[in-house]
């Protein structure tokens, strides 16, 4: 019997099974628990550029993608 394959962030959990095509399982990359941590962090990454978007608005910062995406990497490489 083939055995799962490990979680490659925990290393502790099986990894969550994607979809079966015929007799083959094809796993995802992490197991559930690692996936809900990285969508947390990924949602609150999100939040934490529109608050930044909005502090800048607010200070007379035109809305410029290019301006702020390196305002926000300059930002978030100090943290």
């Amino acid at each position: 019997m083939i055995q799962r394959p490990i979680c490659s962030l925990c290393n502790k959990n099986y990894r969550s099974i994607n979809y079966k095509r015929g007799d083959i399982y094809h796993y995802r990359k992490y197991c559930t628990e690692c996936g809900k941590k990285k969508k947390k962090a990924k949602r609150k990454s999100l939040n934490d550029l529109n608050k930044v978007i909005i502090a800048l608005e607010e200070k007379g910062f035109e809305k410029e993608a290019s301006t702020l995406n390196e305002i926000f990497l300059k930002i978030a490489k100090v943290k």
